[in-house]
């Protein structure tokens, strides 16, 4: 199974292709390092997600999906933060 399967549930994939003009959906994935940390290594492969250790939920990050190109692209940066913990 990938990423990106572990984190879009199967209520949400229903909706594919992702269109601009829905509303978003929103994922919150709990990370087994810093929240901060995850948001500086992916900033620096240019993915942008939300910390969420400012609304109490430290080590979570929120993830607006996108259409199937950019979610393939945050799976993969997101796989390869996970390996560098």
């Amino acid at each position: 199974m990938t990423v990106i399967d572990q984190l879009v549930p199967d209520h949400i994939r229903t909706f594919e292709p992702y269109y601009p003009s829905l509303p978003d959906h929103v994922l919150m994935v709990r990370t087994p390092v810093s929240d901060t940390r995850i948001y500086r290594m992916l900033l620096a492969q240019g993915i942008l997600i939300r910390t969420m250790t400012v609304f109490r939920f430290p080590n979570w990050i929120r993830v607006t999906l996108a259409r199937e190109p950019e979610m393939k692209t945050f799976a993969k940066a997101f796989e390869a933060v996970l390996s560098k913990k």
